[in-house]
């Protein structure tokens, strides 16, 4: 994909299709940056995290993090 920027010039936007580590859900991610999740606070990735979670999976585990006396798994 590219889009025409205000400096008149093409940038090209690179996606990746994926899938949720944890629920497998379809999802696009932006490696090269400018991705949904950076505007997210961060969180630590578990040892032995197999890729990148959907934004359903990511904000539950934030929530969870941020609330651990609340008993909803992430």
């Amino acid at each position: 994909m590219s889009i025409w920027t205000a400096r008149r010039n093409w940038v090209i936007i690179r996606f990746m299709e994926t899938r949720c580590a944890q629920c497998g859900a379809a999802m696009t991610c932006k490696p090269e940056g400018g991705c949904w999740c950076a505007e997210l606070p961060h969180v630590p990735m578990p040892i032995g995290a197999e890729g990148c979670l959907c934004q359903n999976c990511l904000r539950a585990k934030i929530e969870a993090l941020q609330n651990p006396g609340k008993r909803k798994e992430a």
